[in-house]
């Protein structure tokens, strides 16, 4: 039964135009899953890495966003981008929620 349920919001999430740049490989250079960067003392885990031409997305998946739950999402994207800069020096960080409805919520 929650197979079912995982398998049904992917395809949700995969069905929205306004993500397929993001899980198409022809619209993008490349993309990671469960990317890892050691940055100073921490371990952060990226849900999914999409590298394109100019820019690097960093997109983690919620279940649910609450309006409450913003500072704390912020927070922990943008200690994402700043562990990424190490990463891909030269690139623009971009970085995003997607809900398990098809919801991009853009956090910079």
């Amino acid at each position: 039964a929650l197979a079912a349920v995982i398998r049904t919001q992917a395809a949700c999430i995969l069905s929205q135009v306004h993500l397929e740049h993001f899980f198409d490989p022809s619209q993008h250079h490349s993309a990671r899953n469960e990317m890892e960067i050691l940055h100073r003392t921490s371990v952060f885990r990226l849900d999914r890495v999409v590298i394109f031409e100019n820019e690097v997305w960093i997109l983690d998946y919620k279940r649910n966003y609450l309006d409450s739950e913003h500072a704390a999402y912020q927070a922990q994207l943008s200690g994402y981008r700043v562990a990424a800069a190490m990463v891909f020096g030269g690139k623009t960080l971009k970085s995003a929620l997607i809900t398990v409805d098809g919801r991009l919520i853009e956090l910079e």
